[in-house]
């Protein structure tokens, strides 16, 4: 056991209030699809939490960003023990909305883009996309009605985009990788989209996870052999996040 590290002291630092261990679904969101990334090294531990999601309050879909350890990915806000931010992922391609920030929309206020055939912007890099209704169906995604925690239409391309294309939606390994502190960047210990995620609208902690316990317990080892996660236990799919907006942030 890597006796710099204490599972104990993992799991205080991701129950404490003050480090705002992120939310699934995030308050007024449409929930695609999350993502943890573990750090470790023999005295250092870092997780970044990503989750993918439409903002309905901001109008924007975007990947909401939480550091949680002993050392932050945010280099600005080195000394804290957390921080969140937010990095927004798919806009409208510029070429298409004379370089507006924002989906056209219907009269009815509706996002107005065709989940078959649609262009967009990730990170700024222009994409074009003209997915099968099949290939939908495949990902669980129901075109002709709205799943779980649907807010818009763009939830359906953003969740088709999360599952088909991660590559391009979530952080690069550039990205992710803890730099600038003066020594050297933390090794990736693991890379999680299954895992059980504390339900805040059952008044959960993350200690309650038998996953994210185990995790704490594999981190402070330094093996990743020692993490197990109950299938049965994963919840981390947005089918299992139906309503968006019952917690109190």
């Amino acid at each position: 056991m890597n006796t710099s590290i204490d599972p104990q002291s993992i799991l205080a630092q991701w129950d404490y209030p003050n480090n705002l261990f992120p939310a699934i679904p995030p308050y007024d969101s449409g929930y695609a699809r999350a993502r943890l990334t573990a750090f470790v090294s023999d005295k250092q531990w870092l997780t970044v939490f990503e989750i993918i999601n439409f903002n309905a309050m901001a109008v924007l879909c975007v990947n909401d960003i939480t550091a949680i350890g002993n050392r932050s990915i945010l280099d600005k806000f080195r000394h804290r023990a957390s921080k969140s931010k937010y990095k927004t992922v798919v806009t409208p391609d510029r070429h298409t909305t004379d370089d507006h920030p924002y989906f056209p929309e219907t009269s009815d206020g509706s996002i107005s883009i065709n989940p078959l055939d649609f262009e967009v912007e990730i990170y700024g890099a222009p994409h074009h996309f003209a997915p099968s209704s099949r290939k939908y169906q495949e990902l669980g995604i129901d075109l002709h009605a709205k799943s779980a925690g649907e807010l818009d239409a763009i939830v359906k391309v953003l969740r088709f985009l999360s599952y088909d294309r991660p590559d391009l939606v979530f952080l690069n390994n550039q990205e992710l990788q803890p730099r600038r502190f003066g020594h050297n960047p933390l090794p990736k210990f693991m890379q999680l989209y299954d895992w059980q995620h504390p339900d805040y609208r059952q008044q959960e902690k993350p200690s309650n996870s038998p996953c994210l316990r185990s995790l704490a317990t594999a981190m402070a080892h330094n093996d990743p052999s020692m993490y197990h996660c109950p299938k049965e236990a994963i919840n981390t799919h947005w089918s299992f996040w139906p309503e968006w907006s019952v917690w109190d942030p």
